[in-house]
């Protein structure tokens, strides 16, 4: 491809980077629900249906929360995945509700797509040149590749929590897993942006912090419900091994 082409193309995706996202996020969504249908027990059109509506909402939370985050930049606000961790269980109680499913198989369910979906995001990050790392000089020129490193991060906990929906685990834990896992991996990206302006400990490492907490109150919840359920009636709550 030659170098006025690519120019064009890098031009396009940048110009269009929230409706190519968007377009691509449904498609992940859409498979990786079919993927685990079996927890909610869900049939091809319910996949459909919880994908456009999972992007509608992830998205609006993504503008609305960056709208929050950068109010003195409006219009030009960022876009923020930590609304996502903070606007989606609102989403989720809602699809728990009208499908009459378990909440916490409806979480389940969806701490298998959010991993993806964050690493999506962090892909708009690198397409509009911000969120990067920071810059050492000495002894070599380097630039922390953090987008590029939270990317992989959130495929390789995706992968895991993928594979864990599989096996048997206290039903609910895998949200609370991963949403103390993000905030971990929140925290340390903020302390390695090349913006040291953006770095706010109260708006980003702050929150990062109040979503470890939240996720790991909920796990400690959780395995406490499941172990006085298991020495009421002899088992726990955990959900059976699928093929």
């Amino acid at each position: 491809m030659k170098k006025n082409e690519m120019d064009t193309l890098l031009l396009i995706l940048r110009t269009y980077t929230v409706p190519i996202l968007a377009a691509a996020c449904f498609p992940l969504v859409g498979v990786l629900l079919w993927m685990v249908r079996d927890i909610l027990q869900i049939r091809l059109k319910q996949v459909v249906l919880l994908a456009v509506t999972f992007v509608a909402f992830g998205l609006t939370s993504i503008i609305v929360f960056g709208m929050i985050h950068d109010l003195k930049l409006f219009p030009n606000s960022t876009f923020q995945h930590q609304g996502l961790m903070l606007f989606m269980p609102f989403w989720f109680l809602g699809v728990a509700k009208l499908m009459k499913r378990d909440w916490r198989d409806v979480f389940d369910t969806f701490a298998v797509v959010m991993p993806f979906v964050v690493a999506g995001v962090r892909i708009y990050c690198i397409l509009q040149g911000c969120c990067y790392g920071i810059t050492f000089r000495k002894p070599v020129h380097f630039t922390v590749p953090v987008r590029e490193l939270t990317i992989l991060l959130n495929v390789i906990i995706g992968v895991l929590m993928l594979r864990q929906s599989r096996q048997q685990h206290i039903r609910g834990i895998l949200f609370p897993t991963y949403t103390m896992a993000y905030s971990v991996i929140r925290f340390s990206e903020v302390a390695l942006w090349g913006s040291i302006a953006r770095d706010q400990f109260f708006v980003d490492r702050g929150l990062a912090i109040f979503n470890f907490i939240l996720g790991f109150g909920l796990f400690l919840e959780l395995k406490d419900r499941d172990s006085r359920t298991a020495k009421a009636s002899g088992h726990g709550t955990k959900r059976t091994k699928r093929k």
